[in-house]
């Protein structure tokens, strides 16, 4: 399973735009042709079961997110080449147009050069110069953290803070994800199938049981009232071990999802635990050389590590 976020290409300005995460449409169609001429496409309902079509590879496209350019650029590719794909969407910033995630205001931030910021961190106030590539790179790295692994409190009072001062110098863009009406019309495609990737896509490690479920629950409820179902898959935020506990399990099993997908590098198997499927994420910065490599031999190469390492 391959899992991309975004697509990119020169006549799409994007003031939040991130190499790591966007994937040129050039690219992409590249990579799909390569794979079309050895593998199977498949759907997450059928990608554990055997086949028997004589190719022995199969593949299967997901997306996380919800970007509109899935939409604008994407999508036309895959329905051309008749490939299905899951697309998993955080769906607070569908809703609200205002709502910046974190890694978008990083990515901001990144692309601005001019401005000086004031924030407050432990009790202690810093004075950002965003000419700075020191304090830049300090500010953003200091969202990450707090996101990652900090308190979600602790972390979301630090973005409002960015944000309000950052608004100071500049009218802060509304957010680049797909609005209700298009993610309606992009699930009636005969190739596209949508699932949840949580509200606000927090690590859901550093939530209680109650709080997690309020994410998953509400984002699966916020598809249904756009119309969205079946809803049979989830996707972890962030996709990572640390990222979700014993509890997050307990949750999506007790949803009757049919399966969930990770970011663990691997192969996905017929008897791989279905609430926790491997997918190879997509560098937008590879050439089709390196995604050759990487799909074929990224998840031995990360199997050997973990050997290695024992």
């Amino acid at each position: 399973m391959l899992c991309y976020h975004r697509f990119s290409h020169a006549g799409h300005p994007d003031p939040f735009h991130n190499p790591v995460t966007a994937t040129p449409v050039k690219e992409l169609e590249k990579q799909l042709l390569w794979l079309k001429s050895f593998c199977l496409f498949r759907t997450l309902d059928e990608i554990a079961t055997p086949s028997s079509s004589g190719k022995s590879w199969e593949v299967a496209i997901t997306i996380d997110d919800g970007y509109q350019d899935v939409i604008d650029l994407g999508l036309p590719l895959f329905e051309k080449h008749k490939i299905p794909v899951s697309w998993f969407v955080t769906t607070d910033p569908v809703i609200n147009p205002d709502y910046l995630p974190w890694w978008d205001l990083s990515s901001l931030l990144a692309n601005r050069n001019t401005g000086k910021l004031r924030v407050n961190i432990d009790e202690r106030t810093k004075l950002i110069d965003l000419s700075n590539n020191a304090d830049s790179r300090w500010l953003r790295n200091t969202l990450r953290e707090l996101f990652l692994f900090g308190s979600p409190n602790k972390a979301n009072k630090f973005k409002q803070q960015v944000i309000r001062e950052l608004s100071k110098h500049t009218a802060l863009p509304r957010n680049s994800f797909v609005r209700p009406d298009n993610l309606k019309k992009a699930a009636a495609s005969d190739v596209m199938d949508i699932g949840p990737h949580t509200c606000t896509h927090p690590n859901l490690a550093r939530l209680s049981h109650e709080e997690q479920t309020q994410e998953i629950l509400s984002s699966i409820n916020a598809l249904k009232a756009m119309g969205i179902e079946p809803i049979n898959w989830f996707s972890y935020p962030f996709g990572k071990d640390w990222a979700r506990s014993e509890t997050t399990l307990e949750i999506v099993r007790s949803l009757g999802l049919k399966g969930c997908a990770t970011t663990g590098t691997g192969y996905v198997y017929p008897d791989t635990p279905s609430y926790l499927v491997p997918r190879i994420s997509v560098d937008g910065r590879w050439d089709i050389r390196a995604f050759k490599a990487r799909v074929v031999f990224g998840p031995l190469t990360d199997t050997l590590k973990s050997f290695l390492s024992r």
